[in-house]
Protein backbone atom coordinates (compact mmCIF):
# COMPACT_ATOMS: atom_id res chain seq x y z
CA UNK A 1 0.00 0.00 0.00
CA UNK A 2 0.89 3.55 -0.46
CA UNK A 3 1.88 5.69 2.64
CA UNK A 4 -1.05 7.89 4.10
CA UNK A 5 -0.95 11.37 2.77
CA UNK A 6 0.73 10.38 -0.36
CA UNK A 7 1.22 13.57 -2.04
CA UNK A 8 -0.21 16.19 0.94
CA UNK A 9 2.38 18.94 1.10
CA UNK A 10 3.07 19.09 5.12
CA UNK A 11 5.44 20.57 7.73
CA UNK A 12 4.57 17.10 9.58
CA UNK A 13 6.30 15.48 7.44
CA UNK A 14 9.74 17.70 7.83
CA UNK A 15 12.44 15.84 6.64
CA UNK A 16 10.67 12.00 6.02
CA UNK A 17 9.40 13.51 3.25
CA UNK A 18 11.88 12.82 0.60
CA UNK A 19 12.17 9.76 1.77
CA UNK A 20 8.48 8.67 1.05
CA UNK A 21 8.53 10.58 -1.89
CA UNK A 22 12.00 8.46 -3.12
CA UNK A 23 10.14 5.07 -1.93
CA UNK A 24 7.00 5.79 -3.96
CA UNK A 25 8.57 6.82 -6.78
CA UNK A 26 10.54 3.18 -6.50
CA UNK A 27 7.63 1.24 -5.50
CA UNK A 28 6.89 -0.05 -9.45
CA UNK A 29 10.31 -1.31 -10.11
CA UNK A 30 10.66 -2.75 -6.68
CA UNK A 31 7.09 -4.40 -7.65
CA UNK A 32 9.59 -5.88 -11.06
CA UNK A 33 11.48 -8.21 -9.00
CA UNK A 34 10.04 -10.82 -9.06
CA UNK A 35 9.97 -12.80 -12.47
CA UNK A 36 6.84 -12.70 -14.03
CA UNK A 37 5.12 -10.70 -11.12
CA UNK A 38 1.42 -9.77 -12.03
CA UNK A 39 -0.31 -5.85 -11.75
CA UNK A 40 -3.68 -6.11 -8.94
CA UNK A 41 -5.45 -5.08 -11.90
CA UNK A 42 -5.70 -3.36 -15.22
CA UNK A 43 -6.61 -0.48 -13.39
CA UNK A 44 -3.11 0.81 -13.14
CA UNK A 45 -2.56 0.63 -16.69
CA UNK A 46 -5.81 2.32 -17.36
CA UNK A 47 -4.85 5.30 -15.47
CA UNK A 48 -1.92 5.97 -16.63
CA UNK A 49 1.18 4.22 -15.38
CA UNK A 50 4.01 4.22 -17.85
CA UNK A 51 4.91 1.31 -17.38
CA UNK A 52 2.46 -0.62 -19.09
CA UNK A 53 1.93 1.88 -22.26
CA UNK A 54 4.44 -0.57 -24.82
CA UNK A 55 2.05 -3.82 -24.13
CA UNK A 56 -0.51 -2.10 -26.20
CA UNK A 57 -1.34 -3.33 -29.87
CA UNK A 58 -0.02 -0.43 -32.09
CA UNK A 59 -2.68 0.94 -34.03
CA UNK A 60 -0.47 -0.05 -37.53
CA UNK A 61 -0.55 -2.97 -35.99
CA UNK A 62 -3.91 -3.77 -35.58
CA UNK A 63 -4.05 -2.38 -39.29
CA UNK A 64 -1.41 -4.98 -40.33
CA UNK A 65 -3.73 -8.01 -38.88
CA UNK A 66 -6.47 -6.77 -40.19
CA UNK A 67 -5.19 -6.30 -43.82
CA UNK A 68 -3.72 -9.75 -43.67
CA UNK A 69 -6.31 -12.06 -42.74
CA UNK A 70 -8.53 -9.92 -45.46
CA UNK A 71 -5.65 -10.59 -48.01
CA UNK A 72 -5.84 -14.19 -47.20
CA UNK A 73 -9.36 -14.51 -47.40
CA UNK A 74 -9.07 -12.90 -50.70
CA UNK A 75 -7.39 -14.93 -51.86
CA UNK A 76 -8.56 -18.83 -50.09
CA UNK A 77 -12.45 -17.33 -51.35
CA UNK A 78 -11.70 -17.20 -55.28
CA UNK A 79 -10.17 -21.31 -54.57
CA UNK A 80 -13.52 -21.92 -53.23
CA UNK A 81 -15.31 -19.95 -55.98
CA UNK A 82 -12.98 -22.08 -58.41
CA UNK A 83 -13.61 -25.63 -57.61
CA UNK A 84 -16.96 -27.55 -58.40
CA UNK A 85 -19.60 -28.67 -56.36
CA UNK A 86 -17.89 -32.00 -56.50
CA UNK A 87 -14.37 -30.77 -56.26
CA UNK A 88 -14.90 -29.01 -53.01
CA UNK A 89 -15.87 -32.15 -51.37
CA UNK A 90 -13.39 -34.45 -52.69
CA UNK A 91 -10.60 -36.27 -50.65
CA UNK A 92 -7.40 -36.88 -52.93
CA UNK A 93 -6.24 -39.50 -50.92
CA UNK A 94 -7.46 -41.58 -47.49
CA UNK A 95 -6.94 -39.63 -44.82
CA UNK A 96 -6.69 -36.32 -46.77
CA UNK A 97 -8.70 -33.19 -46.41
CA UNK A 98 -10.85 -31.89 -49.08
CA UNK A 99 -11.04 -28.26 -49.86
CA UNK A 100 -14.02 -28.09 -48.04
CA UNK A 101 -12.68 -29.62 -45.01
CA UNK A 102 -8.94 -27.37 -45.30
CA UNK A 103 -11.37 -23.69 -45.55
CA UNK A 104 -13.63 -25.22 -42.88
CA UNK A 105 -10.37 -25.80 -40.52
CA UNK A 106 -9.03 -22.37 -41.48
CA UNK A 107 -12.93 -20.77 -40.23
CA UNK A 108 -12.65 -22.92 -37.10
CA UNK A 109 -9.37 -21.84 -36.14
CA UNK A 110 -9.93 -18.50 -36.51
CA UNK A 111 -12.72 -18.56 -34.57
CA UNK A 112 -11.10 -20.47 -31.68
CA UNK A 113 -8.65 -18.11 -31.38
CA UNK A 114 -10.39 -15.07 -31.29
CA UNK A 115 -12.89 -16.43 -28.42
CA UNK A 116 -9.43 -17.37 -26.44
CA UNK A 117 -8.03 -13.67 -26.23
CA UNK A 118 -11.68 -12.93 -25.27
CA UNK A 119 -11.43 -14.94 -22.65
CA UNK A 120 -8.11 -14.06 -21.49
CA UNK A 121 -8.06 -10.09 -22.10
CA UNK A 122 -9.12 -9.43 -18.33
CA UNK A 123 -6.12 -11.34 -17.06
CA UNK A 124 -4.15 -9.30 -15.04
CA UNK A 125 -0.52 -8.13 -17.29
CA UNK A 126 2.70 -9.60 -16.73
CA UNK A 127 4.97 -7.25 -15.79
CA UNK A 128 7.72 -9.22 -17.73
CA UNK A 129 5.69 -9.77 -20.41
CA UNK A 130 8.78 -8.32 -22.68
CA UNK A 131 11.26 -11.15 -21.39
CA UNK A 132 9.22 -14.54 -21.48
CA UNK A 133 7.86 -14.06 -25.21
CA UNK A 134 11.11 -12.57 -26.64
CA UNK A 135 11.73 -13.85 -30.18
CA UNK A 136 8.16 -15.53 -30.24
CA UNK A 137 7.05 -12.82 -33.20
CA UNK A 138 9.59 -13.83 -35.68
CA UNK A 139 9.45 -17.62 -34.54
CA UNK A 140 6.01 -17.46 -35.56
CA UNK A 141 6.42 -15.87 -38.54
CA UNK A 142 8.91 -18.31 -39.77
CA UNK A 143 7.47 -21.27 -38.69
CA UNK A 144 4.00 -21.48 -39.16
CA UNK A 145 2.93 -20.55 -42.98
CA UNK A 146 5.25 -22.98 -44.03
CA UNK A 147 5.27 -26.29 -41.04
CA UNK A 148 5.44 -29.62 -41.90
CA UNK A 149 2.04 -31.94 -41.34
CA UNK A 150 0.25 -30.89 -38.02
CA UNK A 151 -2.48 -32.67 -35.37
CA UNK A 152 -5.32 -30.31 -35.07
CA UNK A 153 -7.21 -30.74 -32.45
CA UNK A 154 -10.51 -32.24 -32.27
CA UNK A 155 -12.75 -29.29 -31.89
CA UNK A 156 -11.16 -27.75 -35.71
CA UNK A 157 -11.39 -31.54 -37.00
CA UNK A 158 -14.89 -31.75 -36.51
CA UNK A 159 -16.16 -31.00 -39.69
CA UNK A 160 -20.41 -30.12 -40.53
CA UNK A 161 -19.49 -29.84 -43.99
CA UNK A 162 -20.47 -26.43 -44.74
CA UNK A 163 -21.30 -25.29 -48.08
CA UNK A 164 -18.99 -23.10 -50.80
CA UNK A 165 -21.58 -20.13 -49.86
CA UNK A 166 -21.45 -20.62 -46.25
CA UNK A 167 -17.50 -20.71 -46.16
CA UNK A 168 -17.53 -17.35 -48.59
CA UNK A 169 -19.89 -15.83 -45.70
CA UNK A 170 -17.78 -17.25 -42.65
CA UNK A 171 -14.87 -15.75 -44.27
CA UNK A 172 -16.54 -12.66 -44.49
CA UNK A 173 -18.32 -12.68 -40.88
CA UNK A 174 -14.65 -14.07 -39.43
CA UNK A 175 -13.22 -10.43 -40.73
CA UNK A 176 -15.29 -8.31 -39.22
CA UNK A 177 -15.37 -9.87 -36.08
CA UNK A 178 -11.76 -9.58 -35.85
CA UNK A 179 -11.78 -5.82 -36.80
CA UNK A 180 -14.66 -5.51 -34.31
CA UNK A 181 -12.67 -7.13 -31.73
CA UNK A 182 -9.33 -5.27 -32.04
CA UNK A 183 -11.16 -1.81 -31.82
CA UNK A 184 -12.70 -2.82 -28.88
CA UNK A 185 -9.17 -3.87 -27.90
CA UNK A 186 -7.15 -0.68 -28.17
CA UNK A 187 -6.34 0.04 -25.14
CA UNK A 188 -5.94 -3.58 -23.43
CA UNK A 189 -2.53 -4.19 -22.96
CA UNK A 190 -2.49 -7.59 -24.95
CA UNK A 191 1.16 -7.93 -25.50
CA UNK A 192 1.21 -8.35 -21.28
CA UNK A 193 -1.24 -10.95 -20.96
CA UNK A 194 1.08 -14.30 -21.84
CA UNK A 195 -0.57 -17.71 -21.61
CA UNK A 196 0.98 -21.38 -23.08
CA UNK A 197 1.24 -22.43 -25.72
CA UNK A 198 1.59 -26.06 -25.86
CA UNK A 199 4.56 -25.98 -28.59
CA UNK A 200 5.69 -22.19 -28.52
CA UNK A 201 5.67 -22.01 -24.58
CA UNK A 202 4.03 -18.31 -23.36
CA UNK A 203 2.40 -16.24 -25.99
CA UNK A 204 0.96 -12.86 -25.61
CA UNK A 205 -2.44 -11.75 -26.59
CA UNK A 206 -1.03 -9.80 -29.69
CA UNK A 207 0.84 -13.86 -30.95
CA UNK A 208 -2.42 -15.43 -30.50
CA UNK A 209 -3.80 -13.12 -32.78
CA UNK A 210 -0.88 -13.20 -35.22
CA UNK A 211 -1.88 -16.63 -35.04
CA UNK A 212 -4.92 -16.40 -36.79
CA UNK A 213 -3.30 -14.89 -40.33
CA UNK A 214 -0.16 -17.38 -40.24
CA UNK A 215 -2.01 -20.05 -39.57
CA UNK A 216 -4.83 -19.53 -42.58
CA UNK A 217 -1.76 -18.56 -44.65
CA UNK A 218 -0.35 -22.08 -43.86
CA UNK A 219 -3.93 -23.47 -45.59
CA UNK A 220 -4.04 -21.27 -48.31
CA UNK A 221 -0.33 -23.00 -49.54
CA UNK A 222 -2.07 -25.89 -49.17
CA UNK A 223 -4.52 -25.07 -51.33
CA UNK A 224 -2.01 -24.20 -53.68
CA UNK A 225 0.09 -27.22 -53.40
CA UNK A 226 -2.82 -30.08 -53.45
CA UNK A 227 -5.03 -27.69 -56.06
CA UNK A 228 -2.57 -26.12 -58.97
CA UNK A 229 -5.50 -26.46 -61.31
CA UNK A 230 -7.78 -24.59 -58.92
CA UNK A 231 -4.89 -22.24 -58.64
CA UNK A 232 -5.07 -21.72 -62.33
CA UNK A 233 -8.78 -20.96 -62.81
CA UNK A 234 -9.00 -18.81 -59.34
CA UNK A 235 -5.65 -16.67 -60.57
CA UNK A 236 -3.50 -17.58 -57.40
CA UNK A 237 -0.74 -19.99 -59.23
CA UNK A 238 1.03 -17.02 -60.56
CA UNK A 239 1.60 -16.27 -57.12
CA UNK A 240 2.46 -19.94 -55.77
CA UNK A 241 6.35 -18.38 -54.42
CA UNK A 242 5.31 -15.59 -53.40
CA UNK A 243 3.88 -16.88 -49.98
Amino acid sequence: MLPTGYGVASAELGSRKGMWLHRIRMWPLLAMRTECSRLTSQQRYRKGTSLMHEPIIKPFERVELVDSVHGIHEQVAAFVRSFTSAAWRHRQADGAWSPSEIVEHLLLVEEELLSAVQERCGDDPCLDWAKVTHGKELLLRRFLPNAGRAQASDSTSRFLGISQGEALSQLARSERRLEEQLAVWANLPLKAIVWNHTGFGPLSGYHWLLYIPLHSERHLNQLRQRYPIAGQASGLLENDRGM
